[in-house]
């Protein structure tokens, strides 16, 4: 079963700004994804340190159950959780973000 891989609100205008050679690994990465949506590395929700990013992101999509991150070139990040719609399950890339931008999203 084929996973839809989209990019969620504000992800999409990060991918946007993001350097071109970030944009085309994370194309890559999204056909990966799209095989086995548990590809990335697990982030416990309970392990997000900041707590208002947790709220963030379930004010735009809902609870979440889980979070993963992928390591980009030059210290980038993509982070995604997996959901469903209907029988299908879909990725959410939540965020696309620097080592910094990272950083201050998961409170480190």
């Amino acid at each position: 079963m084929a996973t839809d891989v989209r990019l969620e609100g504000p992800a999409q205008k990060q991918f946007e700004k993001a350097p071109k050679a970030i944009q085309n690994e994370l194309r890559k990465l999204a056909q990966d994804l799209a095989i086995d949506p548990q590809w990335g590395e697990y982030v416990p929700v309970k392990d997000v340190h900041n707590k208002s990013t947790v709220k963030k992101w379930e004010r735009r999509i809902g609870r979440m159950r889980n979070v993963y991150k992928l390591d980009l070139a030059d210290g980038w990040r993509a982070l995604y959780t997996i959901g469903s719609r209907g029988a299908d399950r879909v990725v959410m890339i939540l965020e696309v973000v620097d080592h910094k931008q990272y950083d201050r999203l998961m409170g480190y």
